[in-house]
């Protein structure tokens, strides 16, 4: 599902209020991209995981967040 301006500013929020690290893994930049929240499906049978994708526009390494606990 595409993210809207209002997620992605709600998300960012969240970040910075659990002071979450920007910094990638991988390279070390602190140059992350929001790109969308993507659904998973739960090994479990518990139905889909909703999840925050993050990517380093240097690098492109990828990072996951719970949508559900950013609130969104």
């Amino acid at each position: 599902m595409p993210i809207t301006q209002e997620q992605i500013d709600k998300f960012n929020d969240w970040v910075s209020r659990k002071g979450i690290k920007r910094q990638c893994y991988s390279c070390g930049r602190m140059d992350w991209g929001i790109v969308d929240i993507v659904a998973a499906n739960s090994e479990t049978g518990a139905g889909t995981v909703p999840m925050v994708l993050m990517a380093c526009q240097h690098c492109g390494y990828i990072r996951f967040y719970s949508a559900v606990t950013a609130g969104l």
